[in-house]
Parts: structure tokens; sequence; C-alpha cells
């Protein structure tokens, strides 16, 4: 009698929840995050699911390794939930590593802003940066950048990416580029050392692990 009490209760429990986050398709344009508070933005159609996994650059002994994955109904500013992908990163140039945060994939954050990688927004080939290459209707996902060494108040990266196939094999384009370029201090006034990144500008193309 008692279990099924809990259970009752416990059901009754999940759909009082569910009631309370009204579920909104994350990348509908007719809404913006934040609009109905306690909503829940989810991916309904899976669209971030393609980024999930290990992609890997290479030229010579320079090496971009990035690790993403998916999170599901995360909290935002107290406000809101959203499903982000967010990701870590290796770097090593000409056999020397420049930066590695991998080891904080890890770690189960409950803030999206704990991630060095997260999930922005999608764009079209018009957008910032341009991508003469994407189709018409094609769209990528923006992810906002930043590592453990920028200690800059201002300096913010962007990668702007997307998933083709090409010859069967499963490839990661990215257009990384500055988002806001670096101010000379830190958050407290203080002078800043970061100017750049370890990874340089430019555009990218990583191979599926």
């Amino acid at each position: 009698m008692k279990k099924i009490l809990y259970v009752l209760l416990l059901s009754l429990a999940f759909t009082h929840c569910k009631a309370q986050n009204p579920i909104i398709p994350r990348f509908d344009p007719n809404f913006y995050l934040g609009d109905v508070d306690g909503a829940y933005y989810k991916d309904v159609d899976n669209y971030l699911d393609q980024f999930v996994g290990t992609w890997m650059y290479t030229e010579g002994d320079t090496i971009l390794k990035v690790t993403f994955f998916k999170k599901e109904m995360l909290l935002i500013d107290n406000s809101y939930y959203e499903d982000c992908l967010v990701g870590e990163f290796q770097y090593i140039e000409d056999g020397v590593e420049k930066a590695n945060t991998l080891s904080n994939l890890d770690v189960n954050y409950l803030g999206l802003f704990d991630y060095n990688m997260y999930s922005v927004t999608r764009i079209r080939k018009t957008s910032y940066p341009v991508c003469d290459e994407c189709n018409a209707n094609e769209k990528r996902l923006v992810m906002f950048f930043t590592e453990p060494a920028n200690d800059d108040d201002c300096l913010e990266g962007m990668w702007a990416m997307r998933v083709v196939v090409e010859g069967g094999v499963q490839k990661l384009k990215v257009q990384f580029r500055f988002e806001t370029v670096a101010c000379g201090y830190k958050e407290d006034g203080t002078p800043s050392t970061a100017d750049y990144f370890s990874i340089p500008f430019g555009d990218y193309t990583l191979i599926k692990q």
C-alpha cells in the first residue's frame, strides 16, 4: 500500500512539474530564450545531437581536439530551462600543448557558463561570419569560446560550426572568430594579460573520431 501511494504521489509531482514547465522548441524563431518564465526550451528535433562526440583537426604536429556533449533541461539564470551543447578542447601546436580543458567534462556543472564552450544560437549563411559554402537554408550553430588563460574582461571568441559528410566521413566545419576583442583589463579593473586565444583564429575542418 505504501509503495502504491509513493508511486501515485511521484506521478502527481511529475505531472505538476511538467505543467509548470511548458515545452517550447529550442530553435523556434517565434520565441526568444527566457520570454516565457519557467519554460523548457527543448531541442525537440535533436539538432544538437549531430555535434555530440569527439572531433579532431591535425596538421603536422598541430592538433585540435574537441569533445561536445548535450546537457538537457539546464536551468539558466533561475528563470528558464534549456537544452545546450557544451564542450571542452585540447590544443597542441608544433608538438607543444598550449591548452587542455578536456578534464572539465568530468565535472557535472549545474551552470552553463562553467564550461569553456557552450551553444548560443543558430545562424544563417549570410550572418557573421558569412558562409559561402553553406546551402541557402543551412543553419550553423554558434558556440561561445573561452579558455582558462583568458583573464580579459572583454575577450570572447565564437565558433560557427556545421556538420557535413564528405566521402562518407563526418566532418565538423568551424569558423573561429572574435566575438569581442580584448580591452586590456580584468573584471576587477586591473590590467589583463590575454590579447588572443591559444588557438589561432581561422577556419578548421575536424574529423569525427
